[in-house]
């Protein structure tokens, strides 16, 4: 009985990992974007430990897309070439900002005296 459920839930659908991890992937990137431009990174108590698990979920999203793009020969291009390769676009831009953003944060520690002052004009 409940195979017979669970066929008909998933009549024409493709439950392969490859499908699964291609919609995960791009998923991955529209909800951890919708997340960083809802700002929730800097009002944060554990703002450290945060940024660690949103990197870790772009990490996994780059690498489901690229896992997802392995079956391409097996289950052919129709509903996994264009998830996949949006999961990993989305995922690897949010990195780039990720890291970006990690660069510079060094240099925000360190306060305003670390800012070069101008130079001043000579007499």
């Amino acid at each position: 009985m409940k195979t017979e459920f669970r066929n008909k839930i998933t009549a024409g659908m493709n439950t392969s990992f490859r499908h699964k991890a291609a919609k995960v992937s791009w998923i991955n990137g529209l909800l951890l974007g919708l997340l960083l431009l809802a700002g929730f990174g800097g009002h944060v108590k554990g703002e450290g430990l945060l940024e660690m698990v949103i990197l870790m979920l772009m990490i996994m999203g780059v690498l489901l897309g690229t896992a997802a793009l392995t079956g391409l020969r097996k289950y052919g291009a129709k509903g996994l070439l264009v998830a996949a390769l949006t999961g990993i676009i989305v995922n690897g831009i949010l990195i780039y900002f990720f890291a970006v953003d990690f660069r510079s944060k060094p240099v925000m520690a360190r306060g305003p005296a670390a800012v070069v002052p101008a130079t001043k004009p000579a007499k």
